[in-house]
């Protein structure tokens, strides 16, 4: 399984799983701020150079899971329009040959390239929401614009209601109504979650074991939709 971080507004993936930013100081071409995972294979797409070897050694494993692998994304603004949609394709149509599961991070801006590619390109579009009705009812509007500008299958969207409080959260029958029933669950919200965002941290370790079972039914129904 690899995870990619594509959000180039707000990378994060080098702190939410505590993997470096860059590969090397001293990598031949880069400046040491920019030869990060995602720009060291757009540019070798690029130069028609990549190769399976070089996707592979540019993953960075994640520590206590040797079958995870993290792509850190780019952290300098200037490189925002440096790549296009085109590279991106190719490289996610390059990157899916070489593992089982994929997983895309990208911003919530839908006019955002690498969001638009990843939406366009994936069985299944996640969409963590938090802050009740307002911002469920905007992750929606903007899924089924996308879905009807890009002529995507709005099955494809699954919404997932992130960092709820179960005092004040609505419904499982309201979140479907207001999803069109493409509610896959929710997530509640952990006082150690937002204590590792503060901080930097990775969160998985110290996840409380309710949450942790939150998440594994959020999977679990969303490999039953995958599998249909």
């Amino acid at each position: 399984t690899l995870i990619i971080d594509a959000d180039r507004l707000f990378p994060s993936l080098d702190l939410l799983l505590e993997v470096r930013k860059t590969l090397s100081d001293s990598l031949e071409g880069y400046d040491s701020y920019q030869s990060t995972g995602l720009n060291v294979l757009l540019d070798a797409i690029r130069k028609n150079c990549l190769t399976s070897e070089k996707i592979l050694g540019t993953c960075a494993r994640i520590k206590g899971n040797q079958d995870l692998y993290a792509l850190t994304g780019s952290y300098n603004l200037n490189d925002y329009e440096y790549y296009d949609k085109d590279d991106f394709m190719k490289l996610l149509e390059r990157i899916d040959s070489c593992f089982e599961v994929v997983i895309m991070l990208v911003n919530a801006f839908i006019y955002d390239a690498f969001t638009a590619v990843s939406l366009l390109m994936s069985d299944k579009n996640l969409l963590p929401v938090s802050g009740g009705v307002l911002a469920l009812r905007s992750a929606a509007s903007s899924a089924a614009y996308v879905s009807e500008r890009q002529r995507i299958d709005r099955l494809k969207h699954q919404f997932v209601a992130f960092d709820s409080d179960e005092n004040h959260s609505l419904s499982s029958e309201d979140y479907d109504a207001l999803t069109g029933s493409r509610y896959l669950g929710s997530i509640p919200s952990s006082p150690k979650r937002g204590k590792a965002r503060r901080e930097g941290r990775m969160y998985g370790p110290m996840m409380d074991r309710s949450v942790a079972e939150a998440h594994e039914k959020v999977i679990l129904k969303l490999l039953h939709e995958i599998r249909g």
